[in-house]
């Protein structure tokens, strides 16, 4: 046989699960021919033509053999296939019921953190009264999402929401004593830090005395509706307004 032409008929066995190829030291043999067949073509313009049918001629070899491979993959994977359909089928089935059973689970879930957040909201209501910052701060500011964990109890809540109420009313108590107060409060509701409620306060008169060639007054005023009406008033006596973004 030419070592260019593909063996006339390949037969790779399937045998109680156990696949023969028997004539793979002859393919093997037929390959490395080939392989040095076309290593040593001398490759010429008046020789190219019968090059590319010598290289298209062996490749026959190659695609022969892949098309075996491919049927005996498919042989061979049959069982395994119809196997893993039926395992498939099982488990979309049993998917079905824990779908349904999850939904209501995660419903019971929403429904008991739903109860023991009111349960936090009572107890802050209970208590923020008693504390300076309970008349600037609300329950929002203090709720954690961790605290509806099963893991912390309410005696946890409570004993970190009254170190919290301690801790926000000394910081009010402190910035009621400064000559800003009223805007360091504003400020402190919003990051819950006094250092940082002063800077920012502190800085945004720092910028309006650079910014500023004449007499100035800062007026503080919140709520769309004052906001309005104040800007208005001031048009009307011929003030200039420097807003705040």
């Amino acid at each position: 046989m030419n070592y260019t032409n593909p063996v006339d008929s390949t037969e790779i066995r399937v045998e109680n699960g156990l696949i023969r190829f028997d004539d793979y030291e002859l393919y093997k043999k037929r390959a490395e021919e080939a392989r040095d067949y076309l290593m040593s073509l001398d490759v010429t313009p008046e020789s190219e033509q019968e090059c590319k049918h010598t290289v298209a001629t062996a490749r026959k070899i190659s695609d022969q053999l892949n098309q075996e491979r491919i049927r005996v993959k498919k042989k061979i994977l049959e069982p395994y296939s119809a196997l893993e359909e039926k395992v498939e089928e099982i488990i979309a089935i049993v998917s079905e019921g824990e779908n349904v059973a999850r939904d209501k689970l995660k419903a019971i879930e929403n429904r008991r953190r739903e109860m023991k957040t009111e349960q936090i909201r009572d107890i802050w209501n209970a208590r923020c009264d008693s504390f300076e910052c309970g008349k600037y701060l609300g329950f929002d500011q203090f709720m954690l999402d961790r605290y509806l964990n099963r893991t912390v109890p309410l005696s946890e809540v409570e004993k970190e929401m009254v170190k919290f109420l301690v801790e926000k009313s000394e910081d009010i108590l402190f910035l009621n004593k400064q000559a800003r107060k009223d805007e360091y409060i504003a400020e402190y509701v919003n990051c819950l830090s006094a250092t940082k409620a002063m800077e920012i306060v502190d800085r945004r008169y720092e910028t309006i005395k650079a910014n500023a060639t004449e007499s100035y007054m800062v007026i503080r005023i919140s709520g769309k509706a004052d906001v309005i009406l104040a800007k208005q008033m001031l048009k009307d006596i011929n003030y200039k307004i420097l807003e705040e973004n």
